[in-house]
């Protein structure tokens, strides 16, 4: 399992037994009769010559306490669908889970369609296939004595010339949203994994933006750094970094403003809040970290010749996230124990 260390985590489920015993209790889908086309899809992946079998994507998402039950559901479909509208075809199952302090929501994501009745599609060669016209063998394509038999994509026929034909309960070929790109470089590995994860959250963000502009709340959040053609890759990389920095900042303070909102005095901490969120602006704006001894970060991606940008904005992180925690603890104790309740004003 691989995490951000922020509110979505991402893991491969390779174990059938991992999703008999998620639907087993109280779950929720995008379909009906979930359990048969599960069984199909398990049926499916393991007839498949694949040495690893990737049966499904499980996602855990961080949620407000604050959110109804019936908001909870929206925000679970909402980021499914902001994620690719196939989701309103392709089953997922949720569910709601309270671990420690936190409320998440746990997904079961498929990545083939189920189909009400099988289809039947004509059987296609995978691959082209080449032989040695005198040994019958397979061979390579640079085989002088080569003998191409068949195309890919060519469709399939049996010794009288009839169309080979399959049929189909769920897609053959995954639909893939949820996937990001492997590397042996571990480093690169871990970018490309983060980069993934900040894709989800503001998925997340923009489902939940739907379910708070429903309750006439708007969000006050920073401002990410656009990318334009032209821009070179150490660039393009700062920008990257500096986004998923300013993502993670922006989910934490989006909380924040959420429990503001349930309050029950929401002028005096939304005020403290604003103060806050000031703090942060002017270290943004000037990149003034410590104003006694005048210590100051090069925060911009758009500047050049930074030898340690990456070091820059992950102090920056650091500091703000001390900041907040040291906020929450002074200013904010009384409000997080009265969203942890449940309870609405």
């Amino acid at each position: 399992m691989l995490s951000s260390g922020n509110y979505i985590e991402y893991k491969t489920i390779k174990d059938t037994a991992i999703i008999k015993s998620f639907i087993k209790t109280k779950a929720y889908s995008n379909q009906a009769n979930i359990e048969s086309k599960i069984d199909k899809l398990i049926a499916y992946e393991k007839k498949r010559n694949a040495t690893k079998k990737n049966y499904c994507i499980k996602l855990r998402v961080m949620i407000s306490r604050s959110l109804s039950k019936q908001q909870k559901h929206e925000l679970a479909k909402q980021f499914m669908f902001n994620i690719s509208l196939d989701y309103k075809s392709i089953p997922f199952v949720y569910k709601f889970k309270n671990v420690r302090k936190g409320t998440y929501i746990d997904f079961l994501v498929f990545e083939r369609k189920v189909f009400t009745k099988p289809i039947s599609n004509p059987k296609k060669y995978k691959r082209n296939m080449y032989i040695n016209k005198f040994t019958g063998r397979t061979c390579k394509k640079d085989d002088p004595n080569m003998v191409m038999i068949c195309k890919k994509n060519e469709i399939m026929k049996d010794k009288d010339g009839n169309v080979i034909v399959e049929k189909y309960d769920v897609t053959p070929t995954k639909i893939r949203h949820l996937w990001y790109k492997d590397h042996r470089d571990k480093s690169i590995k871990k970018r490309n994994f983060n980069n993934f994860i900040a894709k989800l959250e503001k998925f997340y963000i923009v489902a939940l933006s739907k379910i708070i502009i429903s309750l006439g709340k708007t969000y006050k959040k920073f401002k990410y750094c656009r990318r334009k053609f032209g821009y070179s890759d150490e660039r393009l990389q700062q920008i990257n970094l500096y986004n998923a920095v300013i993502n993670r900042i922006n989910l934490r303070i989006i909380l924040l403003q959420d429990a503001v909102f349930w309050s029950d005095d929401y002028d005096l901490y939304n005020k403290k809040l604003n103060s806050l969120i000031y703090s942060i602006s002017n270290i943004l704006d000037n990149g003034d970290i410590n104003f006694k001894n005048k210590f100051r970060l090069k925060l911009s991606p758009l500047n050049k010749n930074y030898d340690d940008y990456e070091g820059n904005i992950n102090y920056f992180e650091k500091t703000v996230n001390e900041r907040i925690e040291k906020w929450r603890n002074e200013a904010f104790a009384g409000i997080l124990a009265f969203i942890r309740s449940g309870k609405k004003c």
